[in-house]
């Protein structure tokens, strides 16, 4: 019996989340049997420095995206990364 195989990634923040993400797509693709994504993160919570806050304002409460201090596109390889998962993630839209 063939063991299933296992990547680890260190970080639940912006860059794990979106390695975890084509890992999976592109383990899909390929058809790796069995992938296992282990992400791991230290805090109780994923996303790193981006995160989401719900807090009242005078007549109601709303909720206030907080986080990326700075998005930082390379050039070459690095910034494709970047445009790609922008695009793929469909965050220009939200």
């Amino acid at each position: 019996m063939q063991k299933s195989p296992t990547v680890a990634i260190i970080g639940g923040g912006i860059a794990g989340l979106v390695s975890a993400y084509y890992l999976a797509q592109k383990a899909t693709l390929s058809k790796i049997p069995h992938l296992r994504i282990l992400l791991l993160e230290r805090s109780s919570r994923f996303g790193g420095w981006i995160r989401s806050e719900q807090l009242p304002t005078k007549y109601d409460s709303h909720i206030f995206e907080l986080g990326a201090r700075t998005l930082r596109l390379q050039s070459g390889v690095a910034s494709l990364s970047s445009h790609s998962a922008i695009n793929t993630l469909k965050l220009l839209e939200q």
